[in-house]
C-alpha cells in the first residue's frame, strides 16, 4: 500500500511540483504583504490569500493523482487531456452534481479566477470603506489625534532628499508624543490624494529653504475639522537640521495639538543619529525602500550604519530590506538581532516604533 502510494507520488512528480508550488506561494505571499502595506488593503486579505494557497495545494496533489491514475494513462481520444479546460463540460458536471474531472488546465484556471476575485473584492472593499462619508474620520474613539505630514516644499541643497525626508524625521519625532499619532509616511505618500487626510486630525505642510550658510524650516498645521491653522518657523545652520526639527516640533505641539501643558523633551538625534551624513544616507534609503528598490536601499542603509554603527533605526530598516530579497537569510537575522540589542538605548516610544 505504502509502496504503491510512493510510486504514484514519484510518477506524478509531486515532490517536484510541491517545490515549484512552494516557491510560487512564497512569491504570492510576499506580493500580498506588499499590497497590504502599500495600498492599504485590509489585514484579512493576507490570510485569505494564504487559505487559497492551501486549498490550491490540496487540489494540486489531487490533480497529480488523478492524472497518474491508470485510466488517465490509457485515456481514449475523446477523454480530457491534462491541460484541457472545456468550460461546457465543467458547467454540465456542476449542474449534474458531479465534481469536474481534475486536469492541470482547470487547476490553473481555478487559481487565476480565485485570486482575481480575491483582488477584486479586496479592491472594492477598500474603495467603499475609504470613500464612505465617515472614512476620513473613522478613527478609534479611544485613540489620540492624528497628524499627517505631507512632503515638504524644498529649495536649496539636497532638495529631493529633504522633500520626503522631512516626513520621516517628523514621523520619528512626533509619533506617540503625548498621545499624538503620526500617520506612517508610506500611507501619506500613497493614499493622501485618493483618501483626503488618511484618517488624520491635522495636516502639516512645510517648507525648507537652505543655502550653504543657513536653513529655514516652516510648518503650517491645519485642523482638518474646523479649518483653523497655525504657522511656526525656525532657522539655523545646515548642520543643525535635527535640532531645528526638534525645535519646530515643540512649537507645533505647543500650539495645542495635544491636551495638557506639559510636553516631553524631544531629541531626534537621540532617537536616530547625531551624524548628518548617516542621516542623509538613511533618508535616501527610505525613499528607495518605499519604492521597493530594496537592493539600492540596502546600500544606503549600509552607508548610514558605516557612519554611525549605533544607528538602531537604520539597522532595523536594513533588516527589513534584506527580508524582502533574502527571506530568513543570515543578513536579515543578524541586523534584526542587532537592532533589538540597540533598541534599549532609545526612548520608549521609538522602541515601540522599531519593534
Amino acid at each position: 500500500m505504502i509502496g504503491s502510494l510512493l510510486s504514484r507520488l514519484r510518477n506524478a512528480h509531486v515532490f517536484r511540483a510541491l517545490l515549484v508550488y512552494a516557491g510560487a506561494a512564497w512569491a504570492v505571499l510576499e506580493a500580498t504583504d506588499l499590497f497590504v502595506d502599500k495600498f492599504g488593503l485590509p489585514g484579512w486579505f493576507f490570510w485569505a490569500a494564504l487559505l487559497m494557497l492551501l486549498v490550491g495545494l490540496v487540489v494540486l496533489v489531487s490533480t497529480a493523482f488523478v492524472q497518474t491514475a491508470p485510466t488517465a494513462q490509457k485515456r481514449d481520444v475523446s477523454g480530457p487531456n491534462p491541460w484541457e479546460v472545456d468550460l461546457v463540460d465543467i458547467k454540465e458536471s456542476v449542474s449534474a452534481g458531479r465534481l469536474p474531472h481534475l486536469t492541470w488546465g482547470r487547476w490553473a484556471l481555478g487559481g487565476v479566477v480565485g485570486f482575481s476575485l480575491l483582488f477584486g473584492f479586496a479592491g472594492l472593499y477598500v474603495l467603499l470603506t475609504q470613500r464612505a462619508p465617515s472614512s476620513a474620520a473613522a478613527v478609534d474613539s479611544a485613540a489620540g489625534p492624528a497628524i499627517a505630514v505631507l512632503p515638504f516644499r524644498v529649495a536649496g541643497p539636497d532638495a529631493e532628499l529633504w522633500r520626503e525626508g522631512m516626513l520621516d524625521l517628523f514621523y520619528n519625532n512626533l509619533d506617540g508624543v503625548a498621545g499624538l499619532r503620526a500617520i506612517d509616511p508610506r500611507a501619506v505618500l500613497t493614499r493622501w490624494r485618493s483618501d483626503m487626510g488618511v484618517g488624520a486630525t491635522y495636516a502639516l505642510l512645510g517648507n525648507m529653504v537652505g543655502s550653504g550658510n543657513a536653513v529655514r524650516l516652516t510648518a503650517e498645521v491645519h485642523d482638518l475639522a474646523d479649518g483653523s491653522s497655525y504657522r511656526a518657523q525656525v532657522e539655523g545652520s545646515p548642520d543643525s537640521v535635527l535640532a531645528l526639527v526638534d525645535q519646530l516640533c515643540m512649537e507645533v505641539l505647543g500650539a495645542g495639538l495635544v491636551p495638557g501643558s506639559t510636553l516631553p523633551r524631544l531629541n531626534l538625534a537621540e532617537a536616530t543619529t547625531s551624524s548628518l551624513p548617516a542621516l542623509k544616507a538613511y533618508l535616501a534609503g527610505e525613499q528607495k525602500y518605499r519604492g521597493s528598490r530594496f537592493r539600492e536601499a540596502i546600500a544606503d542603509f549600509q552607508a548610514a550604519i558605516d557612519e554611525d554603527s549605533m544607528f538602531a533605526i537604520a539597522i532595523g530598516r536594513i533588516s527589513d530590506a534584506y527580508g524582502w530579497i533574502e527571506p530568513f537569510g543570515e543578513q536579515s537575522s543578524y541586523y534584526s538581532t542587532r537592532a533589538e540589542e540597540l533598541s534599549e538605548r532609545l526612548p520608549q516610544r521609538v522602541q515601540l516604533l522599531l519593534h
